[in-house]
């Protein structure tokens, strides 16, 4: 069964996880099923996909189409829309193609495969062909000039630095001594940073309840940490 859109619907938000809800609902599922389903990614993932999903509804409502029903021609034309129009490069619209993909596939209803399609698979590989992968270009930005510049005034000396550059000059230094991820930067605690005896090395190491997108465990082998 397929919900029918309104006129007054088409006027308000339809919230992805409203939808699968839904959906999981006729299906007999519990509501503790349904919310274990529904949460099945970390919230900025979720957060995501509910934008993408958003800017679908938003499409359809402007040409009058239920983004509840959708068919690999509606699907195919909001892709080129973003691709065309919203001037999107492929790995981003392919993000938008694997949103719908996700939600979709818990609507009994839609009996295509929206990434095994052959026609949107085609569509995806012209959009890829027509935007060839950039070369590299040497950054615009040198190094050099920036480690130079934080060892003159105002970053110098530390003793007189005020409070706010003294924290900027430490998180990009960190940053980038350590290479790690803005998240994990943000993650790192004072409590867990250790030195060699001569200060010729220091590790650092995030919160023990910090957990990296692509981190499994947060069992003690599996911890991050970082050597300068």
């Amino acid at each position: 069964h397929t919900p029918s859109v309104s006129p007054t619907s088409r006027e308000t938000s339809l919230t992805r996880m409203a939808v699968i809800k839904e959906q999981l609902s006729q299906r007999g599922f519990s509501e503790k099923v349904i919310q274990k389903i529904l949460h099945r990614h970390r919230k900025n993932t979720s957060c995501m996909y509910e934008s993408k999903w958003q800017s679908y509804v938003h499409w359809c409502h402007q040409r009058h189409s239920n983004p509840l029903n959708p068919t690999e021609v509606l699907i195919a034309d909001f892709l080129l829309y973003l691709f065309e129009e919203k001037k999107l490069c492929p790995a981003t619209v392919t993000g938008y193609r694997t949103v719908l993909a996700q939600t979709f596939k818990f609507f009994p209803n839609v009996n295509f495969s929206i990434i095994d399609n052959d026609c949107i698979t085609a569509l995806m590989q012209n959009f890829r062909i027509s935007c060839p992968a950039a070369r590299f270009k040497t950054p615009s930005w040198d190094l050099a000039l920036v480690l130079r510049a934080l060892a003159k005034p105002p970053f110098e000396p530390l003793t007189t630095l005020p409070f706010d550059l003294l924290t900027f000059k430490t998180v990009f230094l960190v940053t980038l001594a350590a290479g790690a991820r803005a998240s994990e930067v943000h993650a790192l605690s004072f409590k867990e940073l250790s030195r060699s005896r001569d200060w010729s090395k220091v590790y650092l190491k995030p919160s023990d309840h910090f957990l990296a997108k692509n981190q499994q465990s947060r069992a003690p082998d599996q911890r991050r940490h970082f050597c300068i």
